[in-house]
């Protein structure tokens, strides 16, 4: 009987054929103010970002584990530096984020995340903290869920030193941010 009762929890979590698929978030990223350092001349040039990402999402209020991939491509075009060119850096994100509760049916909701970005560009490998705040519009308040538009602020904290920045070695400068994006509610499907 002790058996059948330590048991049942993990029976009821889960449902036979059926398997829980989260809240995924599929959203655009925009970088302000980037800004590339190349050691070889001492220039600092500004450079346009833009990227695009997925990301698993936590299925109810309060602190959940979170984890995506994002692409972003950036482009600088500076004669006087003697660089023209495009590079790109490809993230592995895994954190975790906070979800305030939906208060006094109210669609709004508060995001808070601290992730590590494990990325790479070219041939350099790199792992830099980035912090994130933000706004959830979730149109069905009565759902505990996430589910809707959010517009999110992130910090990327540290300097990525990369051999090959449009064509020459430089560091990029830690960067704010704006994510754009809709996070779909999680379902069950068959197995």
């Amino acid at each position: 009987m002790l058996l059948l009762a330590l048991a049942a929890p993990a029976a009821a979590a889960t449902k036979p054929g059926l398997q829980w698929v989260s809240a995924t978030e599929g959203y655009f990223t925009l970088p302000v103010a980037q800004r590339v350092h190349y050691t070889a001349n001492g220039k600092t040039v500004a450079a346009d970002g833009w990227g695009m990402g997925l990301r698993a999402v936590g299925d109810g209020d309060g602190l959940s584990r979170t984890a995506g991939l994002q692409f972003e491509r950036y482009t600088v075009s500076n004669g006087a530096a003697g660089v023209n060119g495009t590079f790109y850096l490809f993230d592995f994100l895994i954190g975790g984020e906070y979800v305030s509760p939906v208060r006094n049916n109210k669609p709004l909701r508060f995001t808070a995340g601290a992730l590590a970005d494990l990325g790479m560009s070219d041939t350099s490998f790199y792992v830099t903290p980035v912090l994130t705040a933000g706004l959830l519009y979730q149109k069905n308040v009565y759902d505990t869920a996430p589910g809707g538009f959010a517009l999110t602020l992130y910090y990327r904290l540290a300097s990525l030193d990369l051999e090959n920045a449009a064509g020459k070695a430089g560091t990029v400068r830690p960067a704010l941010g704006v994510r754009l994006g809709y996070t779909f509610e999680g379902f069950w499907r068959k197995r």
